[in-house]
């Protein structure tokens, strides 16, 4: 009989003990959230075979489609009905840069800080955080939806912020933080309509606000490690310099 009531008691004892509420979830890390990024787009292997891109871009208003060709961590050419390369370095057009007395005056060099805005479109293709140092901003809501900050320093000075689907851990708003005149211009690209190719999903639409034409550009088509040799994004020893005439 004591043994029961002893049990019975014990068994009380247990029921009258609060249950302890669960602890919150930790934080996630910056690599923690790159890395989930990384998954969702194809796997990080896949991402690390990356080296260069060919993208074909329709912007609305123009006829001529832009080639858009990248070398990571810091190459970028763009072909239309002109061309613009940046080395990491320098920064030009190869063809069709402003008219001088409605002369073409063939390759030329933009000035140095230009280089910069080159960073922020290589930025704008292929996420950043890949090839440079993050930072992990935590969460908000954006429209409705809860998303992951994650923002990277270019070298140039560019700040990139990514703003992740908290569900896919997909970019679907991506903000160029600019400095210009002493104040930070604020750029920014909403992406969406991923598709995959080569095992990687890439946004196939991007609608730009301040940078670049507006409204919603499509990318056509994407490529994955075309050959690309280095020659192609660099600006001949005798371009003119900025601002200097024929």
């Amino acid at each position: 009989m004591r043994r029961t009531m002893a049990a019975a008691a014990l068994l009380l004892l247990c029921l009258w003990i609060p249950a302890r509420t669960p602890l919150p979830p930790a934080p996630l890390t910056t690599e923690e959230v790159v890395a989930r990024c990384a998954q969702a787009l194809g796997g990080a292997e896949r991402i690390a075979a990356v080296k260069t891109l060919r993208l074909t871009v329709a912007y609305p208003g123009y006829e001529v489609p832009c080639v858009v060709e990248i070398k990571r961590p810091n190459r970028i050419r763009s072909e239309a009905d002109y061309i613009l390369v940046y080395d990491g370095k320098r920064a030009g057009y190869l063809k069709g840069a402003p008219t001088e007395e409605g002369r073409e005056p063939g390759p030329r060099l933009l000035p140095e800080a230009e280089g910069r805005d080159f960073e922020a479109d290589i930025a704008f293709f292929f996420p950043a955080f890949f090839d440079h140092p993050a930072e992990y901003g935590g969460t908000e809501i954006l429209q409705g939806q809860e998303v992951h900050k994650v923002s990277v320093a270019l070298p140039g000075g560019i700040r990139m912020t990514y703003f992740l689907d908290a569900g896919t851990f997909l970019p679907s708003r991506i903000v160029a933080g600019v400095p210009y005149g002493g104040s930070i211009a604020s750029c920014e690209h909403r992406v969406g309509h991923y598709e995959r190719t080569d095992g990687l999903l890439f946004p196939r639409t991007s609608d730009a606000k301040s940078w670049g034409p507006p409204g919603l550009a499509r990318i056509t088509s994407v490529e994955v490690n075309v050959p690309l040799d280095d020659a192609r994004f660099e600006m001949p020893a005798n371009a003119r310099q900025p601002g200097v005439g024929g």
